[in-house]
């Protein structure tokens, strides 16, 4: 309700930047892993929910922020969401592109002639109420949500002290990266969105999520299990290894401890061999849960639904033995 006032100036921003930026992802940049506009569209959805929850008191009962003030967040929150779902999905040299595209279109200029894009421009298009800085790029700066001003994200880098009896292989030192990348699953996994980390091996990305899991997680309201799949892993190793975890609630109805949330982190989620047909099983039974809310106990050909989940994964791109 305290948002629903606002819905044309989030309207006008989604349909002056979501076309263009597709265009560009699709057709002006390279991309390691290739996906399609239903599924971008769905992350910059997702992101953008997640900060609203997290930066605009949505409850009733708890004291409001100002017009003013809720303009200029849900403005800087959704350039934010689209530098970090249609803006992340290439390798370095796009990101060069989509910066300065980025930039410019949150400058409200018409795009179309500059970058020889099929979409048509709006006859007006929205600009930033709080432009990106000019040094550095679009991926370097967050929202900081007491000054609403853009900040590099190495300002959220704190103090960061070595333990004298600490094992080199054990040290974790905070980078852009790790900072950015925390942040995100934070936010994500709090609004209850699955969260899938793509990238290079040697990235970060098993380090940073078992990290938070183990230590920036309430534990009085989060458990984890996790979890890696190789190319032998099976669809039946799978569904054994989550139903071992999980609580009887109810007849048919499974999950973590009563009043937990539990997050399922699986690592190297596309290692699993192919089948005759070019699935792999142990990818589908996951692909069943999402669709379906649960799978079918083996023995009895029960249903059996798993409730209070949310999936964290990682993986490398395709290629060098992945699928």
């Amino acid at each position: 309700e305290r948002v629903r006032e606002y819905s044309a100036q989030i309207t006008e921003l989604f349909e002056s930047c979501v076309d263009c930026m597709w265009e560009m992802c699709s057709r002006k940049v390279k991309q390691p892993l290739v996906v399609n506009q239903h599924w971008l569209v769905g992350n910059l959805l997702h992101l953008y929910l997640a900060l609203i929850n997290a930066e605009i008191p949505l409850d009733p009962n708890t004291k409001d922020i100002s017009q003013k003030e809720k303009e200029l967040k849900l403005d800087l929150l959704f350039w934010l969401s689209l530098v970090w779902s249609f803006g992340c999905t290439t390798d370095a040299d796009g990101r060069g592109v989509l910066n300065d595209f980025i930039k410019e279109l949150a400058q409200g200029k018409q795009m179309q002639e500059k970058y020889q894009l099929i979409c048509t421009d709006p006859e007006s298009r929205p600009s930033a109420k709080v432009p990106f800085p000019d040094d550095g790029t679009v991926y370097d700066y967050y929202p900081n949500g007491q000054s609403n001003k853009w900040e590099l994200w190495t300002k959220r880098i704190t103090g960061f002290d070595i333990p004298k009896d600490a094992q080199v292989h054990t040290v974790i030192v905070p980078t852009v990266d790790t900072v950015r990348n925390a942040f995100l699953l934070q936010m994500l996994v709090r609004s209850d969105y699955h969260v899938l980390f793509s990238g290079p091996t040697g990235t970060g990305k098993t380090t940073v999520i078992q990290q938070e899991l183990m230590k920036h997680f309430d534990r009085e309201s989060f458990v984890s299990i996790s979890f890696a799949f190789s190319a032998q892993t099976t669809a039946n190793q799978t569904q054994d290894m989550i139903d071992s975890k999980m609580d009887k609630r109810k007849k048919g109805t499974y999950g973590p401890p009563l009043n937990k949330r539990c997050l399922l982190f699986i690592d190297d989620l596309n290692m699993p061999a192919k089948e005759t047909y070019g699935a792999q099983p142990p990818i589908e039974l996951l692909r069943q849960w999402m669709d379906t809310g649960g799978w079918y106990e083996r023995k009895t050909s029960e249903f059996r639904s798993l409730v209070d989940l949310t999936f964290l994964g990682a993986m490398g791109p395709p290629g060098a033995g992945r699928p």
